[in-house]
């Protein structure tokens, strides 16, 4: 599995600190942090994999040692900001649009939910085509609209049980793309308590000035994502919201040159090269269901360190830990800290790591102090 490194939701005057020294010193990026211990600081984690049997509650935790370690281990790099600051000077934006807020007391259940996604990724800094097919399972008996949200994607296609809808059957207005219940009706033939929804997307990475979603880090080629909170949306069209979980299996196709490393949440399925091209693709495959915001992709050319970690049970399970090659001297003190934190959830609460692979990335280009 991957996870993410993770917002930790502490006292302000504790938060800052630690922002400052663990996360942002090396501008963390999708890397991963689900200890299943849920016994210590209550962390949203955003990246590869970021859910464990015991996170239906959608938060995960961690250790103070995995805190303290790891930022040391990081501490001496040059970008020790809250912020990545190469990828904000390069990436500044302006809005005249106010924020909405959403209020606890107007929250209302979805009529629909997605059980399972496999999302195929063409990369590509510039043009990132986006094909996700959904398998959506409706929620109340009668059939209501099903409405997404999308923000700066481009929608080719769009299909429902395999068959490709027509633009009068269905309405892109401002940030939502919204298929009538008499459509869905029709098209599934009445069968609308359970069918697949397949979309084909255009997004634009390197023009992605939010940093929200998938977009292009700093001077560096390397692609990768934030969707906390409402960030999967600006990838492709979805129910991005906390209370909809998926299972989710992805395939990354990119330049084998440019994009070496492509990772993603969950299990390494299968990689390879595209015959007859300079490409090559990786599956990757969460089998945990998690909110869209816990999504994450990496691909881009990063060095790396890996080691095993043995449970108390006995489970075997291969670490890695990635980071720009510049850095790679400063991983091996991560690694120890890693290991150190794992035991630590073990021999404090007798919860063991669930995953097979835990990985962590840490990137000098990443917009926000961690995710």
């Amino acid at each position: 599995m991957i996870r993410a490194l993770c917002s930790f939701r502490l006292p302000t005057s504790t938060r800052s600190r630690v922002q400052r020294t663990f996360f942002a010193s090396n501008s963390l990026s999708p890397g991963f942090c689900n200890f299943p211990s849920q016994k210590y600081f209550p962390v949203v984690s955003n990246l590869f994999s970021g859910t464990s049997r015991s996170s239906h509650s959608l938060l995960t935790r961690t250790s103070p040692l995995l805190i303290r370690a790891l930022s040391a281990s990081f501490a001496s790099t040059a970008s020790l900001a809250s912020f990545s600051s190469s990828a904000l000077a390069s990436n500044t934006m302006t809005t005249d649009t106010p924020p909405i807020e959403y209020f606890r007391a107007d929250y209302a259940a979805p009529p629909y939910t997605v059980k399972s996604w496999f999302m195929d990724f063409n990369l590509d800094e510039n043009d990132t085509i986006v094909t996700s097919t959904m398998q959506i399972s409706s929620r109340v008996e009668a059939c209501s609209d099903l409405v997404l949200d999308g923000e700066e994607v481009n929608l080719q296609k769009i299909f429902i049980n395999g068959v490709e809808l027509t633009s009068s059957q269905y309405e892109v207005k401002g940030e939502q793309l919204t298929i009538s219940a008499q459509v869905i009706k029709e098209v599934t033939d009445n069968a609308h308590d359970s069918f697949e929804l397949k979309t084909v997307v255009l997004i634009h990475p390197a023009k992605n000035l939010a940093l929200s979603g998938l977009y292009k880090s700093g001077s560096s080629n390397l692609l990768s994502t934030q969707c906390e909170a409402m960030g999967f949306r600006r990838i492709t069209y979805s129910l991005d919201r906390p209370d909809v979980l998926s299972v989710f299996k992805v395939r990354l196709e990119a330049n084998k040159e440019k994009y070496p490393v492509l990772l993603s949440n969950g299990n390494h399925l299968e990689e390879g090269d595209i015959e007859g091209s300079d490409r090559h693709y990786a599956i990757w495959e969460d089998p945990f269901p998690k909110p869209s915001y816990l999504f994450a992709v990496v691909a881009g050319d990063l060095a790396s360190i890996h080691g095993v970690y043995t449970t108390t049970s006995g489970r075997t399970v291969q670490l890695g830990i990635y980071s720009d090659k510049a850095n790679v001297d400063k991983l091996d003190h991560a690694m120890y800290s890693l290991k150190q934190s794992m035991k630590w959830d073990e021999d404090t609460f007798g919860l063991e790591c669930d995953l097979d692979i835990y990985n962590v990335v840490a990137t000098n280009d990443f917009n926000m102090g961690a995710m």
